[in-house]
């Protein structure tokens, strides 16, 4: 006599496979990942209620962002993808030099316009703060430029501007250490960490950080 399972087991093992099915689609949302760029789920309930927020909010505090490119897959994904005009005719790799030592960001652009990454974190800031910004920085074009940015807004949200404060390299083909410190002016609520650039060449971005350069009362950036 053929046995079946009971009605009740198989709804407890299709529950169990959508939260799994569920709880995988969470994890790659949130790394950020596509698998398939032409198509996503996410215009699909319950897909639309698990897609990664646009940009996180972060209470004033104390700010110590470190990036060193290492880690490719992090939940949440801190930067948002690249963004251009034609992203067909601009590359993002990461690279390690011969011999060997940390991985760096590869930007490749074989076109004139502009492209960005923008960091997914709104930190808020009072003015008075002050910060440091750094990193390593190479660039090899005849006359394009890549930069690394400090986006601001004010209290509602408008930008301020697109590119208060920035450090570049110089077209030298090597890397450079490269560093400013800044202060938020009146009218700035809060700021936005961006690579950003335009023209043809080759951009590589390693051991970018932005902290804070006197005490803040309140949670630590996470």
């Amino acid at each position: 006599m053929k046995r079946t399972l009971p009605t009740r087991l198989w709804v407890l093992l299709l529950a169990g496979a959508a939260s799994g099915m569920l709880g995988v689609y969470w994890l790659k949302s949130q790394a950020d990942i596509d698998l398939f760029p032409e198509f996503s789920l996410s215009r699909y309930f319950p897909f639309s209620l698990l897609k990664l927020d646009e940009f996180i909010s972060q209470p004033r505090g104390p700010v110590n962002i470190t990036e060193g490119f290492e880690s490719l897959v992090r939940i949440p994904a801190p930067w948002h993808k690249l963004t251009t005009p034609e992203p067909d005719k601009v590359q993002v790799s990461y690279q390690r030099p011969e011999n060997g030592g940390s991985r760096y960001l590869v930007v490749t652009c074989g076109y004139s316009a502009w492209w960005h990454i923008t960091y997914r974190y709104v930190i808020e800031v009072e003015p008075g703060d002050s910060f440091a910004l750094e990193a390593m920085l190479w660039s090899s074009s005849a006359g394009g430029d890549a930069k690394v940015e400090i986006s601001t807004f004010d209290s509602r949200g408008a930008l301020v501007a697109l590119d208060m404060w920035s450090i570049a390299a110089d077209s030298t083909g090597r890397f450079q250490r490269v560093e400013k410190a800044f202060t938020i002016p009146p009218g700035v609520a809060s700021i936005v960490l961006r690579l950003a650039g335009k023209g043809a060449g080759q951009f590589k971005f390693d051991d970018l950080s932005l902290t804070s350069l006197a005490p803040v009362e309140g949670p630590p950036h996470r």
